[in-house]
C-alpha cells in the first residue's frame, strides 16, 4: 500500500528537517516544493518523494561556499560539494548567460550537482564575474566566460587530483566545451542545452571525450534536431531529448539529474 502525505496537514505536521526546507527547491516538476503547494492547488507527496527531498536537504547541508581566485585579481563565488569518501573525481558546473540571470541558483545547476553527488563525484558550481558575490563586471563575452571557467577548473584541480567532468547549462555548456579542448584533466562532459552557435566547429568530432548532451524536446533556442545532426555520428556522445521540456526546463527538470546520475555511474 502506498503511503501518501497530504499537504492539507500543513507545515507543522512535517518533520523539522522537512519543515525547514527553503522555498526554492529543485524538484516537484517546476513547483518550489511543499511550502508553495497552496499557490498551485491541491498536491500530494508520496513517501518516496518525501525521502528524496530529505536526501536533498542533507546534500544542501554539506555544501560550502568557496572563493575561486581569478588570475587577474578578484574572485568568483562558488559552491563546493564533497564527493564520496575516497573518490578523487570532480565536476565543474557553469551557469547560463550572466546577462540574462544566469547564476548558481539555477535549478538546472542544482540538478547536475545532485547527479554528481549521487555518483559520488565532488562538484563545484560558480557564479560568473559580476554575478552574486563574484567580483568584476558581468560580461557575456566568451573569452571572459572561458577565463572564469578555467579559474574554477584550477580551483577544483587544486582540491582533487583526479579526472574532472566539465558541465554546463546553455551559455555555460559552451564554455565547458571550449575549455575542454585545451585541458586534459577533463575526461567527460555533461552539457545541458548547449547552443550550437556557441560551440567550435566540429566540436563533438574533435573533443575526443565522452559526453552526455541533454536537451528539451520543445527547446526553441537549441533545436533538438540541430544537436542530433551534430552528434549522431559520434559514438562517444550520447544525446538525450527530454519530453515536453523547453530551454528552461519548467517541465522535465528531474530528468536532468536522473539521466546524468546514471550516465555518471550512480
Amino acid at each position: 500500500m502506498r503511503t501518501v502525505i497530504s499537504q492539507r496537514t500543513g507545515l507543522a505536521a512535517w518533520p523539522p528537517r522537512i519543515a525547514a526546507l527553503p522555498t526554492v527547491l529543485d524538484h516537484a516538476e517546476g513547483v518550489a516544493g511543499p511550502l508553495l503547494a497552496a499557490t498551485v492547488g491541491e498536491r500530494s507527496l508520496t513517501m518516496h518523494a518525501w525521502k528524496r527531498e530529505a536526501r536533498r536537504m542533507r546534500t544542501r547541508q554539506e555544501e560550502r561556499m568557496v572563493a575561486i581566485a581569478l588570475p587577474a585579481g578578484g574572485s568568483l563565488e562558488g559552491i563546493f560539494v564533497a564527493g564520496a569518501p575516497g573518490s578523487n573525481q570532480g565536476a565543474v558546473i557553469a551557469a547560463p548567460h550572466p546577462l540574462y540571470g544566469g547564476s548558481i541558483e539555477s535549478p538546472v545547476l542544482n540538478e547536475i550537482a545532485y547527479a554528481c553527488t549521487k555518483a559520488g563525484i565532488a562538484s563545484l558550481r560558480f557564479n560568473w564575474r559580476g554575478v552574486g558575490a563574484s567580483t568584476g563586471v558581468p560580461s557575456g563575452d566568451a573569452a571572459d566566460a572561458d577565463a572564469d571557467y578555467r579559474a574554477a577548473l584550477t580551483h577544483m584541480g587544486e582540491t582533487l587530483d583526479g579526472p574532472i567532468v566539465a558541465c554546463g547549462y546553455s551559455f555555460g555548456a559552451g564554455a565547458a566545451v571550449r575549455v575542454a579542448f585545451g585541458d586534459r584533466r577533463i575526461d567527460r562532459l555533461v552539457l545541458v542545452a548547449p547552443p550550437p552557435a556557441m560551440l567550435p566547429p566540429d566540436a563533438f568530432e574533435q573533443l575526443e571525450r565522452t559526453a552526455l548532451v541533454l536537451v528539451g524536446e520543445c527547446d526553441s533556442l537549441v533545436e533538438p534536431d540541430r544537436l542530433r545532426g551534430l552528434t549522431e555520428s559520434e559514438s562517444a556522445v550520447r544525446l538525450e531529448v527530454i519530453p515536453v521540456a523547453d530551454h528552461f526546463f519548467a517541465a522535465g527538470l528531474a530528468d536532468i539529474s536522473r539521466l546524468a546520475a546514471v550516465w555518471l555511474g550512480a
